[in-house]
């Protein structure tokens, strides 16, 4: 293997003469200066003198590329694996300034110590694809404002129709410097997309993609970063060291990552043009799909502004720095820090969000969404009313009752449910609580979605019809723990089905036990019957009024209506009662005894719950462990 020098007291007047000159495997030196760049067809290393002061400039002009990569590279080595190394050039001035052109078969692709700045479409590029790219990696280098908007998918960075291996590592990239961005800026300071150029179908996974100490600024007319078109992003890391994308992103967003990039399975394979089509067999065959952002910081100050009709029109106005949007199986996600939109699709994802304020979405599928630190939102496409939600220390399970698509979730760390017909505190969704299942003529519905006017079963027989029901917030903050907090009554602790799921009810919630009304806190056991402790700061109690004190079934325990030993100006809708009956509306307590502590409770019925709480399976559990 030979060394060839380029420049002054060189051999070579050109870059271009001398690799024309060299074999494979040659070394080709290139002296301090500006220089029009060659294209490279065989196994070479080139370098320059750096790109700084002194360095070595390549400049080819604005409609030529620096270094193109072109022809079967590999046939080139003995090996017939060839590395083509770059190290120690400033590219300016350039269409792009490395270019791999979509022929091009190429094992293994190295770009080092060197600057990009003012190229007129990329940086670093493979603008219609470069299927035979094996693996590229890009080290110690810097770009700046790279691609000036004139074409589409411009940018700093882009590995288009890539299916092969990438590392970047200390690799710095800087937008433009316009606090708002245009469409003078370039769509993105990096781009890694796999789907076919052409036909846009998504058949691959993503190759191993590492981002190591890798830092993007500044404005660009799209996003700052893009992942987007491949089967599985199981290769995709961003290590320990960092990875931070902080700027101006026109669409309102500063990371996208986008598996199926918009394509569909219905679509046919291998027709040009979208909708390309995405390969749920090969998604599923590699699932689950796991992104761990964890180590990288986004943030973005520039707000979603999107037509309506777009999966995003309820964001604008809300600057995001993380969308991720879900293959069509299993996800397994965990947020970057900063402001994550992440949405699952079908499967049953795990999503965790990061230490920002994080919109969460499992969509179809049995999930378990984490928010994580900040004050985060789950969202559920259907109404308030389609689904089952119940409280279980501090995880709320939700259960889709319509349809079913959206199955049964598990969700914890999030302060907000967002539903079709409206957004709800956490504190606002389980609390008799919402989430209590009561009967009604042709089954049960959770307390908080009746009506006034709806119909209520009653334990004599009666269908009564709702007059209203009273909606009254608690805080626990500065309030009696044993006047405030609900009592859970556990599946069965009264008897076989009964309940026939967990009950929250307020502590002096009075239910039927052998004829005889028992407030909640006087059936305290420690064991099968609790002071439920682990709810939220502030939580909504929901009281049913009928014509009459009567007894409805809740999870199927005879528990009583509203009675006027309670005053409704402690309800906070209270204003609506008045309005409803400006006259009064007096309702007398039905005849039967009332017990209001646990020492009034019979020695009878007390010795039996007893009893039940000690083969309840909470409590085999608990002494168990």
């Amino acid at each position: 293997m030979s060394t060839l020098t380029v420049g002054s007291g060189g051999t070579y007047a050109t870059i271009q003469a001398a690799v024309n000159a060299a074999s494979a495997g040659d070394t080709i030196l290139v002296g301090a200066g500006t220089f029009a760049g060659a294209t490279i067809t065989k196994e070479l290393t080139i370098i320059g003198q750096g790109s700084g002061a002194g360095g070595t400039t390549i400049t080819t002009g604005a409609s030529q590329n620096g270094f193109q990569l072109s022809g079967n590279v590999d046939a080139t080595a003995s090996d017939t694996s060839a590395t083509v190394t770059i190290q120690g050039f400033k590219f300016t001035g350039n269409a792009v300034g490395v270019n791999v052109a979509s022929t091009a078969v190429l094992n293994h692709l190295v770009i080092q110590n060197s600057d990009f700045a003012g190229n007129k479409t990329f940086g670093v590029g493979m603008g219609s694809g470069a299927s035979g790219l094996g693996t590229i990696e890009i080290t110690g280098s810097t770009f700046e404002q790279n691609g000036n908007g004139t074409r589409n998918g411009d940018g700093d960075i882009v590995l288009f129709g890539f299916t092969g291996n990438a590392l970047l590592k200390n690799v710095t990239v800087s937008g433009g410097t316009n606090a708002v961005p245009t469409n003078a800026n370039a769509d993105t300071g990096i781009q890694i997309s796999g789907f076919n150029p052409t036909t846009y179908d998504v058949t691959h996974p993503i190759g191993t993609v590492i981002f190591d100490n890798v830092n993007v600024s500044g404005s660009y007319a799209k996003v700052l970063v893009e992942i987007q078109g491949y089967t599985n992003l199981d290769g995709l890391e961003f290590l320990d060291t960092g990875t931070t994308i902080s700027g101006h992103a026109g669409w309102g967003w500063a990371l996208q990552i986008d598996p199926t990039a918009g394509q569909t399975s219905s679509a046919q394979a291998g027709v040009a043009g979208q909708p390309g089509f995405f390969d749920d067999s090969a998604a599923s065959a590699l699932a689950p799909d796991t992104v761990d952002l964890s180590h990288v910081t986004v943030s973005n100050d520039i707000p979603v502004n999107v037509p309506s009709g777009s999966s995003l029109y309820a964001f604008n106005g809300m600057a995001l720095g993380t969308v991720f949007s879900g293959t069509t199986v299993a996800d397994h996600v965990t947020g970057a820090a900063g402001t994550n939109l992440i949405a699952g699709s079908n499967g049953n994802d795990i999503i965790t969000g990061g230490t920002g304020d994080d919109v969460l979405e499992g969509g179809g599928g049995n999930d378990t969404i984490d928010g994580g630190a900040g004050s985060n939102t789950v969202v559920f496409s259907g109404n308030r009313a389609d689904y089952l939600v119940s409280l279980n220390g501090s995880t709320y399970t939700v259960s889709d009752q319509n349809s079913g698509a959206d199955g049964i979730d598990t969700v914890s760390n999030v302060a907000t449910f967002e539903f079709a017909d409206g957004a709800f505190s956490a504190s606002d969704v389980v609390c008799f609580m919402p989430g209590t299942r009561i009967a009604v003529p042709d089954g049960t519905v959770p307390i908080e979605a009746l009506k006034i006017g709806d119909h209520v079963a009653t334990v004599d027989g009666r269908l009564m019809p709702v007059r209203w029901i009273g909606r009254q917030t608690v805080s626990r903050r500065f309030a009696d723990p044993l006047r405030v907090l609900p009592v859970r009554i556990r599946a069965g602790a009264l008897g076989q089905n009964v309940p026939a799921r967990d009950l929250l009810i307020s502590p002096d919630h009075a239910i039927l036990v052998d004829d005889i009304l028992v407030q909640a806190a006087g059936l305290v056991n420690g064991m099968s019957i609790i002071r439920e402790s682990n709810v939220p700061m502030t939580y909504v109690y929901y009281h049913v009024e009928l014509d009459d004190h009567s007894l409805i079934l809740a999870e199927n325990v005879p528990a009583e209506t509203f009675v006027d030993n309670v005053d409704r100006l402690g309800f906070d809708n209270w204003d609506e009662h008045e309005a409803l009956y400006p006259s009064g509306k007096s309702i007398p307590e039905m005849p039967l005894p009332r017990v209001k502590s646990r020492r009034q409770l019979p020695k009878t019925i007390r010795a039996r719950l007893h009893q039940i709480g000690l083969v309840h399976p909470s409590h085999i559990k608990v002494f168990a462990a």
